[in-house]
């Protein structure tokens, strides 16, 4: 590799947020100390990057354009800007959004790679808010739109909690379910003081208080913990294929049935057991993943930033394949997604982006970059090549 692509490969890595070696520290600094227009070019790539998202396609077309335009800029040689190179890159796709600034990313995979694409887009909040509802153990059934929310819920340092009259009524170990639909999100606090913020489509039974030697709850979809510690009494999360069990810890759960349950922790510890198993230690920025069906259960080091993102009202994609992109988009939106073809959902694709963005905007970008249509018909949307 010359060492444009390397420094091109630092800068890239850099400005995704990823953690840089101390080796690797000093060759950047090595080469931002040689000349002041090392310095410059590095700024300008880092005013150009500070946008709220971008797109990052694997595909050929745009990548050598924007490759050239990096390895120019960081030879010092007087050529275009990357800004014009890039808008030039991408033609229509300027009509839609402001692309800023295209950043050649190499990457160690066959030795292929990644042009990154970054783009400006308007704030919309497209998203409608829908109410949230709390089903006590009697039956009665509270609508926790977010108006009434404000009215009917105490505050305790931004997490929502049902006024503790509502509660007092009900039976202190009886259980009552928090359901959250498509489109929705919601924080909560159960009695323990643990705080739970449960995702799109997910449903949560607690009860009114914990009595016994276990903080027992049933989840349904996805939910982030953050479980208050208590010796002598165990937190529990129930699910389908098994229990998890807490030991004062931040994770996050994600079981919606339709693809194998998978957990995946940022600090303290847990332990999956399924039913008549062992149970599995997971150590923080582990992700278990189980198959049911298969009886396959796996754990592997992740990126927790990919799993733990929703809860700071993003998305955040690292090449996964479009059909996967789109389930989740359509499960926050709350749309139906129609493929012309099974392959359209292996294209692979890496961004980040607010959660309230405005769907039709996004996918207007990759419509540019990516050679794709989406039309969208109703709460349905339509994938095909161009």
């Amino acid at each position: 590799m010359e060492r444009t692509e390397r420094i091109a490969q630092l800068i890239s890595a850099r400005m995704l947020g990823q953690e840089l070696t101390e080796e690797e520290k000093r060759e950047l600094d090595d080469w931002l100390g040689e000349e002041q227009a090392n310095k410059d070019l590095l700024e300008e790539v880092r005013s150009l990057r500070g946008v709220r998202q971008f797109v990052q396609l694997e595909q050929e077309g745009y990548g050598e354009q924007m490759a050239a335009a990096f390895a120019e800029r960081c030879r010092g040689g007087k050529r275009r800007s990357l800004r014009r190179i890039v808008l030039a890159a991408v033609g229509s796709a300027a009509a839609v959004v402001v692309l800023v600034v295209g950043l050649w990313m190499w990457t160690g995979e066959e030795g292929r790679s990644l042009p990154e694409v970054v783009a400006v887009v308007e704030d919309s909040l497209s998203i409608q808010r829908v109410g949230t509802v709390l089903t006590l153990a009697s039956g009665e059934r509270i609508d926790l739109k977010q108006e009434e929310t404000e009215k009917a819920a105490t505050r305790q340092r931004g997490e929502r909690v049902i006024p503790a009259e509502r509660m007092a009524k009900e039976h202190p170990e009886a259980y009552h379910t928090l359901s959250v639909p498509a489109g929705g999100e919601f924080q909560y606090v159960l009695a323990d003081g643990t705080k739970v913020w449960l995702n799109s489509d997910s449903e949560l039974r607690f009860p009114t208080s914990f009595a016994g030697d276990e903080r027992r709850v049933y989840l349904k979809g996805e939910a982030f913990f953050d479980v208050v510690k208590d010796s002598g009494k165990q937190f529990v999360v129930a699910l389908p294929e098994g229990d998890i069990k807490v030991y004062g810890t931040r994770f996050c759960i994600t079981d919606y049935g339709n693809k194998p349950m998978s957990a995946v922790l940022t600090r303290g510890s847990i332990g999956f057991t399924t039913t008549g198993g062992e149970e599995v230690r997971l150590k923080p920025a582990d992700r278990l993943t189980y198959e049911a069906a298969e009886g396959v259960l796996k754990v592997e080091q992740v990126d927790t930033t990919l799993y733990m993102s929703w809860i700071n009202k993003m998305f955040v994609f690292k090449g996964q394949p479009l059909g996967e992109i789109m389930e989740t988009l359509s499960r926050w939106y709350d749309l139906d997604c129609v493929f012309a073809s099974e392959d359209l959902k292996q294209v692979r694709l890496s961004g980040r982006l607010n959660r309230y963005q405005n769907i039709q905007v996004l996918l207007k970008t990759y419509e540019g970059i990516a050679g794709l249509r989406f039309e969208i018909e109703g709460r349905q949307v339509f994938i095909s090549r161009k």
